[in-house]
């Protein structure tokens, strides 16, 4: 799979300034999962803000004026280490299902990450194949820092360092659908 035809030709300079190592995909609905995920990633590894597409989190978003399908679609292929929040309401979410979908096609990393109460029955087709991580579960967000860790090729913080970021994502009220 190659990058999309045009695309680098349709994103401005501005918005390719600085390589996205990271691509947290995600529904408007999970954006206290997904600015924990960010804090908790930032403390764990040297990573900065503008590294990571984080659509909903201040300091993650895309430029102001990007061109945002384009910018989206090529980034969700260049970053090096994409995350996917699944949740009831993501699964619904067109973008992210669109991201997904693009990144599976690439036939690169992708991190199912299960939001805290979101059942493992959600991961229909392709998902089903991929081995998932729950945001619930304090030894599986450890597994995901250093999973990102040697995906990205750093060195993570000892995990005191980033512990409070760990208990933050386990104290978030778990969301469920009616």
């Amino acid at each position: 799979v190659v990058a999309p035809a045009g695309a680098a030709q349709n994103v401005d300079s501005r918005s390719m300034a600085i390589k996205i190592r990271l691509f947290i995909s995600h529904a408007a609905d999970d954006v206290r999962l997904a600015a924990g995920l960010v804090e908790l990633i930032r403390a764990a590894l040297p990573l900065s803000a503008s590294e990571i597409r984080c659509t909903s989190v201040n300091g993650c978003r895309l430029p102001a004026g990007a061109d945002t399908n384009e910018q989206l679609r090529l980034e969700v292929y260049e970053a090096e280490a994409f995350i996917g929040i699944i949740s009831d309401r993501s699964v619904r979410s067109l973008y992210v299902l669109f991201e997904l979908g693009a990144r599976w096609g690439a036939r690169k990393t992708l991190v199912p990450l299960l939001s805290p109460g979101t059942s493992t029955s959600v991961l229909g087709g392709p998902l089903s194949g991929i081995n998932a991580l729950k945001a619930g579960d304090r030894a599986q967000l450890h597994q995901l820092v250093t999973n990102l860790a040697s995906d990205l090729r750093l060195q993570a913080e000892p995990p005191a360092a980033y512990e409070k970021y760990v208990d933050a994502i386990l104290n978030l009220p778990v969301v469920t659908e009616n």
